[in-house]
């Protein structure tokens, strides 16, 4: 049997084995360069009279009048992490126009006049993550483009003037990706060799990002996605090859997405599925091939979204199935194949919802069952495939729901005058605790009105 090394070991072993090879290892201690002169003099410090070219572990230059780092040119490797932060009239970091590899992490973040990263275009291995953050004249990280080896996370956070993040093409997995709080980001083309991604996928506050297109080639993203808070995207179509999460999707507050297509790819999501404040949605359709959610399904505070027909193949929900607070929804036919809702179903504040028939093949929840603050519902009939309520069920301030018989086989309590699960008629299924009923019209506010046989009382 013939075994693959990957090629992140391969690089690491080479940098290394060949360690050695590049002369003299400065301090193996800590080396916090803090002004000017520390950085000038930094050969005549650590190199002991010859040319230290490798920090053996950490490197952080850190200081007020600090504005080049010219004084480290002839160093090619540091053992542990790099930290340039917090350098107020940092111009550019040019000296490092020879190193090669960091075996750790880099950081780069909180340096006002910064505006490329060139001086990094020899860079070719980091063997942790990678973070730019808060630079706030950043316009370009091109300089990357010689970094191809790479094992940790990629963190692109509050750049206000970084327009893309071309350079970054030589990366194919990430462990984390987040890109966010950068104003002035176009696109995200500069990861269009990624196809994987180990854990989280986030994309939030870039109020500039019109599209998704630089992850056309992510397949797989091993916890969650979320895209939140990006005022310009209009599409998520870039994500169209992303087949599986294992943990959540969330679509949240996107001012400008119209629908979630780009999620078509997708079969399962293994906790929550949240498409919610996104005022412009109109559908649903993207989701179309998803057959299972193992945690929340919220579709909430969609303003002008009239169906939810994506979700027609979704059977199962593990946790709660949230409906809510969306303006123009009419119906919940998209809900037709949902059998059972591991804990609460709730339908709330829809107030175009006329009807409840996209619920016809639910048989059972775990937790509460509430319909609470239709306006114009008139009818539950979509209920009537409905055997057990795990907990309460509440059907509250309906104000044209007139007729409930159909919630008669649900009243367990009633048949053994005793609220909560219990010795009543055995084909009579249970209500696990309490039946609220109230604020309806009549023929929906009482357990009498439902079942005149009982006596009053019962509510």
């Amino acid at each position: 049997m013939i075994m693959t090394i990957p090629k992140i070991i391969i690089g690491l072993l080479f940098y290394v084995l060949s360690a050695s090879a590049w002369g003299v290892d400065c301090s193996s201690a800590y080396i916090s360069l803090n002004n000017q002169d520390e950085v000038d003099n930094f050969q005549t410090t650590y190199g002991g009279g010859s040319i230290c070219d490798r920090v053996t572990h950490d490197l952080e230059v850190s200081g007020n009048d600090i504005t080049n780092l010219d004084g480290l040119t002839d160093l090619k490797s540091i053992g542990q992490n790099l930290t340039i932060s917090h350098n107020d009239l940092l111009e550019n970091i040019h000296g490092l126009v020879n190193l090669l590899s960091v075996d750790v992490s880099v950081g780069i973040g909180y340096n006002p006049f910064l505006t490329s990263l060139a001086g990094l275009d020899s860079l070719n291995m980091v063997g942790g993550d990678l973070s730019i953050f808060n630079n706030d004249t950043l316009t370009t990280i091109d300089a990357l483009s010689g970094l191809s080896i790479f094992a940790g996370d990629l963190n692109v956070d509050s750049n206000a003037s970084l327009q893309n993040i071309d350079g970054l093409e030589g990366l194919a997995n990430l462990i984390d990706l987040r890109i966010g709080t950068n104003s002035a980001l176009a696109n995200i083309d500069g990861l269009s060799n990624v196809s994987s991604i180990e854990g989280y996928v986030w994309i939030n506050d870039n109020s500039q990002l019109s599209n998704l297109n630089g992850l056309a080639n992510l397949t797989s993203a091993g916890k969650d996605l979320t895209i939140n808070s990006n005022a310009a995207l209009t599409n998520i179509d870039g994500l169209a090859n992303l087949s599986n999460t294992s943990l959540g999707v969330s679509i949240t507050r996107n001012n400008s997405l119209t629908n979630v297509d780009g999620l078509s790819g997708l079969t399962s999501v293994g906790r929550d599925l949240r498409v919610q404040i996104n005022p412009v949605i109109t559908s649903t359709y993207g989701l179309r091939n998803v057959m299972s959610v193992g945690g929340n399904l919220v579709i909430g505070n969609n303003d002008i979204l009239s169906e939810i027909d994506g979700l027609a193949n979704v059977s199962f929900v593990g946790s709660d199935l949230r409906i809510g607070i969306n303006d123009s929804l009419e119906n919940i036919d998209g809900l037709s194949s949902v059998t059972y809702v591991g804990n609460e179903l709730s339908v709330n504040d829809n107030p175009n919802l006329t009807n409840l028939n996209g619920l016809i093949s639910l048989v059972g929840t775990g937790g509460n069952l509430i319909v609470h603050h239709n306006q114009n519902l008139a009818s539950v009939y979509g209920l009537r495939a409905v055997q057990s309520v795990g907990s309460n069920f509440q059907l509250t301030e309906n104000f044209l729901l007139a007729n409930c018989t159909i919630l008669t086989t649900l009243l367990d309590q009633i048949d053994d005058y005793d609220p909560g699960p219990g010795p009543g008629d055995a084909n009579i299924p249970d209500v696990g605790e309490n039946l609220v009923l109230r604020d309806n019209l009549r023929g929906c506010n009482s357990i009498s009105e439902i079942l005149p046989i009982f006596k009053d009382g019962f509510e």
